[in-house]
């Protein structure tokens, strides 16, 4: 059965391991804004030189060419929901005491948190296309391993505390 009690928050049950958890989370939403800023990839075509692009310049460029469905997506699923994501684990390891709510809301993020790597993906298919190609070449930069380290991060964290979660319904 469960503890619906005020101090039932999943900090407060994870004890010393709460503050590293919350520590992670802060980690991850510091990497999470320096992968929006930072240039993640460098297109360079024979002749015209390079162009360095980041996450929101690379949405906007697809909203301006006609793409909006994609740049509408990559917009939700890689800069929306990744802060809703860190917001939401927020609130459901301090605020959010056990019960179902806080369960399906941490299924949720679980299941959807894996969308978040669409954006590094569309970058992976891009610079594994250019490889090798006489004419094209591709370089990425830190704000790829930096949003690809947040998601990784949040996807962690939700486990642990879907774990936690989880440990807790079975007592």
């Amino acid at each position: 059965m469960r503890n619906t009690a005020p101090d039932s928050t999943l900090h407060r049950r994870a004890g010393a391991w709460g503050v590293a958890w919350a520590v992670a989370l802060a980690f991850a939403l510091c990497l999470q804004i320096a992968g929006l800023l930072m240039p993640f990839l460098r297109v360079a075509v024979f002749i015209k030189g390079g162009e360095d692009y980041s996450l929101l310049r690379s949405v906007w460029l697809l909203w301006q060419g006609g793409m909006h469905l994609l740049a509408a997506l990559i917009t939700g699923f890689s800069i929306v929901f990744p802060f809703l994501k860190i917001g939401l684990l927020a609130w459901a390891w301090f605020r959010m005491p056990a019960g179902h709510g806080r369960t399906r809301t941490l299924e949720w993020m679980g299941r959807l948190g894996k969308w978040s790597m669409l954006d590094p993906l569309s970058v992976l298919v891009l610079v594994l296309l250019a490889t090798d190609q006489w004419a094209v070449s591709t370089t990425t930069f830190v704000g790829v391993y930096a949003f690809l380290t947040a998601v990784a991060t949040t996807m962690w964290l939700s486990i642990a505390a879907s774990a936690l979660d989880a440990a807790e319904i079975r007592e």
